[in-house]
């Protein structure tokens, strides 16, 4: 049954609509998604302790919407239930992405995955199911069918921690709606306790990427973490067991980049602990070969919490979570080498006045980050230098935008 909120329901009835901005939704070219995880408004937070961002502050999810226009800036849109529950800003990714019209949604702490229909005057709620895991925190989609990364984390006691098996299940995409794929599910036993990170489909459709966060203790002084590569079937089934698993220069991996070039396969891989990239060949037959050893992001190194990682060009650009900074690194596409361009290539806490980065997204190009501590939406321009200019509102100020808190994905309208 598709559910239509409040403000959708009275634009659909009236034919008019103007968002929180009081622009126009017709002139938007496309609309950013976030989500609030369940996160407690930022009024109450006292950013001095760290224990209500991930173990007090979990209520229903709610999809945030933002309208997107031709020059990079934005306006929120307004707020979708997901019919599901969230913990607070999390350390996950792809725990939103976009397919077409579509966006799924994960709902973290009651082990569900929500699937929307988005246009410009709102978002449409089309089906939820039970992920089959705990703690579905990343996904990944082709050729209709949407592949679930349950990575076990310990919620609500603690979302830091892993605690269970990870695994990875799987739905079949159609017309609105999700259906479990029988005899499918990938548990991974040798991961037990070690906490999923990230899932990726590789762009030819030839392998599935399962990352490993690695938490092996609670002093973040030891870790475990792995990059393991499923071969997929041509009905896009995972081999039963992994064709290759890499750790070597994976120190709590938090995230991946994948850029196919000239014929060749190329991993950039962000590890939270040392603020480093590092950089891989994949094979056609799915090995992995490194190619540049952890590059060093932030001077603070282990204290960084490097999270996410996106390429634009001949460009990556890591968010670091501890300091709220982006860092960019300057990469040869033809060789898969990576060098550090900026340490700080923007100082975001100068704009939200937080720390908290947790996600960004790049869109045409635009970087969008969201400070998950100050539940900001904030966007950049990027130079032909790779250079960050903080887009601003009509008044000249950085435009910030309030409500996500995790996760980012872009729907073209």
């Amino acid at each position: 049954m598709k559910i239509f909120s409040a403000p959708l329901l009275l634009s659909l009835l009236t034919g008019s609509f103007v968002d929180g901005a009081g622009k126009n939704p017709d002139n938007a070219v496309g609309a950013l998604i976030s989500m609030s995880n369940g996160y407690l408004t930022p009024d109450v937070f006292n950013p001095n302790e760290l224990v209500p961002l991930f173990l007090e502050n979990y209520r229903p999810n709610d999809l945030v919407m933002y309208h997107r226009f031709e020059d990079g800036t934005y306006s929120i849109q307004g707020k979708f239930p997901t019919g599901g529950d969230g913990f607070g800003p999390a350390v996950v990714t792809n725990s939103i992405i976009s397919v077409g019209s579509n966006v799924f949604v994960c709902n973290m702490l009651s082990n569900t995955v929500t699937m929307f229909e988005i246009n410009r005057f709102g978002a449409v709620r089309l089906d939820t199911v039970t992920s089959g895991g705990s703690t579905p925190s990343s996904l990944a989609y082709r050729d209709g069918i949407l592949y679930v990364f349950n990575a076990a984390y310990d919620v609500p006691s603690n979302a830091i921690f892993a605690k269970g098996t990870p695994s990875i299940t799987a739905f079949e995409v159609h017309d609105g709606s999700m259906t479990p794929i029988p005899k499918f599910t990938r548990t991974l036993t040798d991961w037990t306790d070690e906490g999923g990170a990230e899932i990726e489909i590789t762009p030819d459709g030839r392998f599935l990427l399962a990352g490993i966060a690695g938490i092996a203790d609670e002093t973040f002084e030891t870790f475990n973490s792995a990059l393991l590569v499923y071969r997929l079937n041509d009905a896009g089934r995972p081999s039963a067991e992994p064709v290759e698993v890499l750790q070597e220069g994976l120190d709590y991996f938090s995230a991946a980049v994948i850029d196919e070039y000239e014929g060749k396969t190329f991993l950039y891989a962000a590890n939270l602990i040392g603020g480093t990239v590092s950089s891989y060949r994949l094979r056609n037959g799915g090995q992995i070969v490194p190619i540049t050893p952890p590059v060093q992001g932030p001077s603070i190194g282990s204290d960084a919490a490097v999270c996410w990682v996106e390429r634009y060009g001949n460009y990556l650009y890591t968010s670091n979570f501890s300091d709220n900074t982006i860092t960019s690194f300057l990469i040869d596409r033809s060789t898969g080498s990576v060098t550090l361009l900026e340490e700080i290539a923007f100082d975001v806490s100068a704009v939200s006045g937080a720390f908290g980065a947790l996600d960004i997204l790049i869109v045409d190009n635009y970087l969008y980050y969201v400070d998950g501590q100050a539940t900001a939406l904030i966007g950049f321009e990027i130079g032909d230098d790779g250079s960050l200019t903080v887009l601003t509102d009509a008044e000249g100020a950085p435009l910030v935008e309030i409500g996500a808190t995790t996760g980012l994905a872009y729907v073209e309208f």
